[in-house]
C-alpha cells in the first residue's frame, strides 16, 4: 500500500507545477514541498520495508522477501543518488522540476515488466493474488 502511496505522489508531485501555469507559479516553493513529501514518504515506506522484510524472512517467506530486498534496493540507490563519490549530499536548484521528471522516469523504469524490481516481486504478486481467504457469514 505505502508504495502505491509512493508510486502516487511522485505522479501528484508534477502535476500542481503544471496545472498552475495559467497564473505566475514560483516552482521552487512547489518542487521543495514535493521533494520533502517524497523524502518522508521514502523514509517511512524503507523502514516499512525493511521491517517486511524481516518478518518475512522470520518466516521464511523467500517471495515476499525477495520483492522487499528489491524495494529496499531501488530507494536506498535513489537515495544514494543525491550524494557525491565522497558521500556528501549534492544540493537541489531551487528549481528541480527536471530532477523530478527524472524521479518518475526511474519509478516508471522501475516498474517496467523485464525490470529488476518487476521480476523479483513477480512471484510474490502471484502467490499473493492466487490466495482467497473465506469470509465468515454473519
Amino acid at each position: 500500500m505505502k508504495i502505491s502511496i509512493l508510486a502516487l505522489a511522485i505522479f501528484i508531485g508534477l502535476a500542481p507545477a503544471q496545472a498552475e501555469t495559467k497564473a505566475p507559479v514560483k516552482a521552487g516553493p512547489v518542487s521543495g514541498i514535493f521533494s520533502s513529501l517524497l523524502k518522508k514518504l521514502q523514509d517511512i515506506t524503507l523502514a516499512d520495508l525493511k521491517a517486511a522484510n524481516a518478518l518475512a524472512l522470520s518466516h521464511n517467506n523467500t517471495l515476499g522477501s525477495a520483492c522487499y530486498q528489491a524495494w529496499i534496493a531501488f530507494i536506498e540507490e535513489e537515495q544514494q543518488a543525491l550524494t557525491d563519490p565522497n558521500g556528501k549530499p549534492v544540493p537541489l536548484p531551487p528549481i528541480h522540476l527536471i530532477f523530478d521528471a527524472e524521479k518518475v522516469f526511474d519509478l516508471l523504469q522501475a516498474l517496467h515488466p523485464t525490470s529488476k524490481l518487476s521480476v523479483a516481486c513477480a512471484p510474490f504478486k502471484n502467490a499473493a493474488t492466487s490466495v482467497t481467504v473465506p469470509l465468515p457469514l454473519p
